[in-house]
């Protein structure tokens, strides 16, 4: 007599067998562009709208994503880059991004090491954490006015990126934003940005001067340590909040004003700048951190 184990036993394969067998790849549908290129897309908003994605094949070279694709007769408009779409593709040297996008997704561009520039569209309010992080040949982008919020890390070790125009509409400045980018030299904060992140510039060496505007409150962990040729800093009278080792290692910075809304001085703020030879410490500091000054 067949047990009833034995009788739920094929349905069971049965079971997983389908779970296996749906689609394989990450992506709803491909389309070739103008150039015979493959280009891989997910639908987006009820499907009404699609996003560039990763496929079963690396992209290389030059690709041009087009503004909308025709699939089964039905057009639909491109709009977003998605997460991850371009992840270490090494050997594509350009994505050529149409007006119309409006998202960068998370790490969209990591890791690809051949892109020398990007030039982003008009439409673009969003550029996700990770985006172009670790694309070392990168030493130019142009960046819209449009944008409004980029992620933690975004160009991050981008070591041949030497200057960048931060959009207007910018209301802080990420963590890690710029990390790593030793190639660059000038750098201009928007007058909208109230907060600079945690290890935003770290390892800059090659920034020299840098001037945060009046609005910006708070100054992240690491924001400038080890900016070793950064010889002067002016803060304004609107920052309130200076964390741990912001300025340590910091050798060439040679005086410093602190705003009279700092009350205390964090542990390894200026650890290091064996330069430093003036500071103004406001009577409103009431503590002072541990190593706070060591090696100056």
């Amino acid at each position: 007599m067949k047990t009833l184990k034995t009788l739920y036993l094929p349905l069971l394969i049965l079971a997983l067998l389908s779970m296996v067998s749906t689609r394989a790849y990450a992506y709803d549908i491909v389309a070739e562009n103008i150039y015979g290129v493959k280009i891989f897309y997910n639908y987006i908003n009820d499907g009404t709208e699609l996003e560039v994605t990763s496929g079963d094949a690396k992209y290389s070279g030059q690709v041009f994503i087009p503004k909308e694709v025709t699939h089964h007769e039905k057009t639909l408009k491109v709009t977003s880059i998605g997460d991850n779409a371009f992840w270490a593709c090494r050997d594509l040297t350009s994505a050529i991004i149409p007006d119309g996008v409006t998202s960068i997704g998370d790490n969209a561009f990591k890791y690809c090491e051949s892109i020398v520039s990007a030039i982003l569209p008009i439409s673009l309010k969003s550029i996700g954490k990770g985006s172009f992080t670790k694309c070392t040949a990168l030493s130019y982008v142009s960046m819209p006015s449009s944008v409004v919020s980029i992620g933690d890390g975004a160009f991050a070790y981008c070591s041949n990126l030497s200057s960048i125009k931060l959009p207007e509409n910018l209301t802080s400045i990420s963590g890690s934003l710029f990390e790593g980018c030793r190639s660059l030299t000038d750098m201009i904060i928007p007058n909208g940005v109230t907060s600079i992140g945690e290890t935003a510039f770290l390892g800059c060496s090659g920034l020299t001067t840098i001037n945060i505007p009046d609005g910006v409150t708070s100054i992240g962990g690491g924001a400038f340590e080890g900016c070793i040729n950064l010889t002067s800093v002016t803060l304004p009278n609107s920052v309130t909040s200076i964390a741990d080792n912001a300025f340590q290692g910091c050798s060439l910075l040679t005086s410093i004003v602190i705003p009279e809304g700092v009350t205390s001085i964090a542990n390894s703020l200026f650890y290091g700048c064996s330069a430093l030879n003036s500071v103004n410490i406001p009577n409103n500091v009431t503590t002072i951190g541990y190593n706070a000054f060591r090696g100056c």
